[in-house]
């Protein structure tokens, strides 16, 4: 490839960016709504455009492309060809127009970068991304949910944007506040959507600032016009929990489907004890058999699972396995549960179908993977929900307005407690595992009462039955 020289390098920088400013100006009139003003300075400056582009590479490429005429055989017309002389490494390069020629003149002489208006400004937003992602995971303080969260959202509501591939230095105050009112209303975001998003695009303008990427600080002072926002719809009681006439269809449901799938998903047998205890799916899948206590009736909650993300070369959040931590998330300390009479029974059950896969019996963990070796994972168990909701009856769905995960066994677990009206706010508090009471929405008189005294109250209040065992023991 022909070597280029510093002062090339610096006109070709200079007229690709008025190139690719005129590109993205059209681009964000396009996204703010102004079709008119943005159909005028397109036809004003396509011409010029075109001429920019081609003096560009001609500041590189000095020999002439030339137009020749190819024979194909008696009788058919010449076949017209275009090429031009680059170098040694490759004599020629053609193709059957001249535009052809031009574009692969471009990426021979590595411009394509240069050239292509996709490619994002160093002191944009989508261009200081990759750096700031990658110190966000490097920082041991941030949990890893929340820089995956910031790359997720980042991926849904600014990779594909070209206004967020703009310099962040020629960005106006009033453009800015356009787009982000356009913004919302394009992605029909709510206040909690549109303050994950505002709460982004301030630490990456935040980040450059501190980088002396730009000197101003453009959107710190901005908002998002509430009249741009929807409404979040509020969700149903019914629709946010198990009813109880549900609760029974539920149970029967996941217990046929582990009995007649092959894989036996023990995601089945976790989403019917969960009824009992209302457990974060987390909690849930790392239970071991050492974490139950049957003198005391006690279950102690004192693992959960984390998902372990890395970024990939295109600054990307990809899952690379699961870790079992101990203790809880979110600052919240060990708890015991009371553990009904009745989800003894359901355990027994549990050991009995492992022995008959051949899970070996030194195996901790009571809700295992196919091959009996490690315990199952948060998608098992919402794999196992989404089949347990498309359940019919008569050939109508009986779970056809849930949310269908997890989340929903432990709303109807504390609702249950709830409704039961046996428990202080202390109390609930403490079975629901809430560093805050507010997260509970719901009040109580403090008592002082154990979790030994607690078991029968919360027996009575959740009445969760067991799954028939015998009804598809032949299927």
């Amino acid at each position: 490839m022909n070597k280029v020289s510093d002062e090339q390098l610096a006109a070709i920088r200079k007229s690709a960016m008025e190139i690719q400013d005129a590109i993205q100006n059209i681009q964000t009139l396009l996204a703010c709504g102004n079709m008119e003003h943005a159909r005028e300075m397109l036809e004003a400056d396509i011409k010029d455009m075109e001429v920019k582009i081609r003096k560009l590479l001609y500041k590189v490429h000095h020999n002439k492309i030339t137009r020749s005429e190819q024979s194909q055989g008696k009788g058919k017309p010449k076949r017209i060809r275009w090429e031009t002389y680059v170098g040694q490494d490759m004599p020629r390069i053609r193709g059957n127009t001249l535009e052809e020629v031009e574009e692969k003149l471009v990426e021979y002489y590595g411009l394509t970068q240069i050239l292509n208006p996709s490619t994002p400004h160093p002191n944009s937003m989508a261009g200081v991304y990759p750096t700031w992602i990658r110190e966000r995971k490097e920082n041991t303080s941030l949990a890893p949910q929340t820089w995956s969260r910031d790359a997720y959202t980042f991926m849904e509501m600014l990779e594909n944007d070209p206004f967020a591939k703009r310099d962040l230095n020629r960005i106006t105050r009033k453009e800015a506040q356009e787009w982000l009112n356009k913004k919302a209303r394009e992605l029909h975001m709510d206040r909690k959507k549109a303050n994950r998003f505002k709460t982004l695009v301030n630490s990456l303008e935040k980040y450059a600032f501190a980088n002396d990427r730009v000197k101003t600080k453009t959107f710190s002072l901005l908002t998002i016009q509430p009249e741009f926002l929807v409404r979040r719809k509020e969700i149903q009681k019914e629709d946010a929990i198990y009813l109880k006439g549900e609760i029974p269809i539920f149970i029967n449901t996941a217990w046929e489907n582990y009995q007649k799938l092959g894989s036996r998903n023990d995601g089945y047998l976790a989403s019917i004890f969960n009824h009992s205890f209302g457990l974060r799916v987390a909690e849930l899948v790392t239970i071991q058999w050492t974490d139950l206590y049957r003198e005391s009736n006690k279950l102690h909650v004192c693992r959960h699972e984390v998902e372990v993300k890395e970024l990939s070369e295109d600054s990307r959040p990809c899952r690379s396995g699961f870790r079992t931590v101990d203790g809880l998330k979110k600052g919240v300390p060990d708890r015991w549960m009371p553990v009904p009479p009745d989800a003894w029974i359901f355990l027994d059950r549990i050991r009995v179908e492992h022995e008959q896969r051949g899970v070996d019996p030194d195996c901790p963990w009571v809700f295992v993977n196919i091959e009996g070796t490690d315990h199952i994972h948060a998608q098992n168990v919402e794999k196992a929900l989404k089949l347990i909701n498309k359940v019919k009856i008569n050939g109508r769905p009986v779970f056809a307005n849930k949310i269908g995960g997890c989340h929903e066994i432990r709303r109807t677990f504390a609702s249950a407690l709830i409704d039961g009206d046996r428990l202080s706010r202390k109390e609930l508090q403490k079975l629901m595992g809430h560093k805050h009471f507010s997260t509970t929405l719901t009040y109580y008189d403090y008592s002082g009462r154990t979790i030994g005294e607690l078991g029968k109250d919360v027996a009575d209040a959740l009445c969760v039955p067991l799954p028939a065992f015998d009804r598809v023991k032949n299927a």
